[in-house]
């Protein structure tokens, strides 16, 4: 019993030990293989880049690629968040498995999931899990995409596959042989292959012959993806066209071909309220030959990411549906019909004297305790009464008057379906059939028809509304002030 009580203190205080021990290896060996993965990871993702795109902010990038703002910030050792430019190439941390720098790519008219993996020569299953994407039948014209391009890319020769033409004609028209296409787009057969997808030409293949032997047609559609309030443009040029047809979120469209007879386009607005989704464009072809050729595409339409403005308070009578029908039917057969001469030219100017914006195009209205949610038709400009107004391209006025809604207005045909409306005028200067230029001065601003709280005080609510209809549509005015359309 006391050899027991001598001993086992002893025996104590070596598992003591050996424990202390254990625990001291065990901690040590966690803090190396930590640092170790920890220096593996970071050199797995230093070669996932991801180029600067204009509008980027660090916030952004990190909400896109769900990592954290300080990560982000570490990983590329950012002393100023708001210094980075575009083209600016930065590291993703803890990105594996993806080689490249990363760029956001849209998918256009002419392309393919499987033709931007030939052309770009990535991993297929990296990219789609990249872009929380489970199938490519999730991928649409317009759809953004985050694709891996070779740091030293250089874009190959390419042609589209083409429905008029089996693969063994364009094979003899390239010069070369099915096998060979296969072969240089790392394909296991031609079946592979579908009508608009873009594939490697082989080395010996001879481009010049197939262009000057087959009718080929460039159609491209923009912006991309279709976006409510935007202006649609779109283009088909080829060497022999007789004519062409089409329609684009249910509108149809008018094409024009007057600067070249190779060239037609059309214009189309896309509603502010249209549904966001899917949206069908159908294009009708009809070459100098007779032949006819049908394009088919669903096209993603996205959101305009409108503001929401406050409950405005009008006379009652000016939401009256007696009131606005009438008048708005007026408006719509005023700015459908459509002129075929193209009367501006270049970027349209802004119509006002102050360029204070006191409500946007877009923006989701209500009005007094009606429920209905309507948009702003077009964009208001502050000011007072009295301020001029100009024609903000050359064109004709169509009308020039008093409506109970929009007031003294004026609208001017800039011709190929564009007018532009301007409202609530305290003045008007011009007349119908009056042939104005850029920059001259077309009526003063006030506050008559539907204005809020214009009673308040001689003057009050007194702005510019100004409008742009293409094709029977009002889109956003501020896109014709940055974009030159056809």
């Amino acid at each position: 019993m006391l050899h027991r009580l001598k001993t086992f203190p002893l025996v104590t205080n070596l598992k003591s030990k050996l424990i202390n021990f254990l625990v001291v290896i065990l901690i040590l060996f966690t803090i190396l293989f930590n640092s170790f993965t920890q220096v593996i990871a970071q050199s797995d993702s230093s070669d996932v880049q991801y180029q600067i795109q204009p509008g980027d902010t660090l916030g952004s990038i990190a909400l896109e690629f769900g990592i954290s703002l300080d990560s982000l910030v570490l990983a590329n050792n950012i002393i100023n968040p708001d210094s980075i430019s575009p083209g600016q190439i930065i590291v993703i941390p803890g990105l594996t498995g993806i080689d490249g720098v990363l760029t956001p790519l849209t998918i256009g008219l002419d392309e393919s999931f499987n033709s931007l993996t030939r052309q770009f020569s990535f991993i297929s299953d990296a990219t789609l899990k990249l872009n929380r994407i489970t199938s490519i039948d999730e991928i649409y014209v317009g759809t953004r995409l985050l694709i891996p391009i070779p740091a030293e890319f250089v874009s190959p020769q390419m042609i589209a596959v083409n429905d008029d033409l089996s693969l063994f004609q364009t094979a003899i028209y390239l010069d070369t042989s099915i096998d060979q296409i296969v072969l240089a787009n790392n394909l296991n057969n031609y079946l592979q292959l579908f009508p608009d997808d873009s594939v490697f030409l082989p080395s010996n293949a001879n481009d010049l012959v197939y262009s000057k032997n087959h009718i080929q047609e460039d159609v491209t559609l923009l912006p991309l993806p279709l976006v409510q309030g935007a202006t649609s443009t779109i283009t088909v040029v080829s060497d022999s066209i007789a004519d062409v047809t089409g329609s684009l979120d249910g509108h149809e469209l008018h094409f024009y071909n007057l600067d070249s007879p190779e060239h037609f386009f059309a214009l189309q607005g896309i509603n502010a309220l249209a549904k966001p989704g899917l949206s069908k464009f159908h294009l009708s072809i009809l070459n100098k030959n007779g032949k006819v050729k049908i394009f088919e595409y669903n096209v993603l339409l996205v959101e305009g990411n409108f503001p929401v403005d406050s409950p405005i308070i009008v006379d009652p009578l000016t939401i009256d549906p007696q009131t606005t029908k009438p008048e708005n039917d007026f408006v719509n057969e005023l700015v459908t019909h459509k002129t075929n001469e193209k009367l501006w030219s270049g970027i349209f100017q802004s119509p006002a004297f102050y360029q204070e914006y006191t409500s946007l195009f877009g923006s989701r209205r209500t009005y007094n305790d009606d429920p209905t949610i309507t948009f702003h038709g077009g964009l208001d400009f502050g000011g007072g009464e009295t301020l001029p107004i100009i024609a903000p391209a050359d064109g004709v006025v169509v009308f020039s008057g008093f409506l109970p809604i929009r007031g003294n207005a004026t609208f001017i045909d800039h011709g190929l379906g564009v007018y532009s409306g301007f409202f609530h005028q305290s003045l008007l200067l011009v007349s119908k059939g009056d042939h104005v230029i850029n920059g001259q001065k077309i009526g003063e601003v006030g506050n008559t028809g539907r204005v809020g709280n214009a009673n308040d005080y001689p003057g009050a609510g007194a702005h510019l509304h100004w409008e742009i209809w293409v094709s029977g549509v009002q889109v956003n005015p501020l896109d014709w002030l940055s974009i030159e359309y056809p």
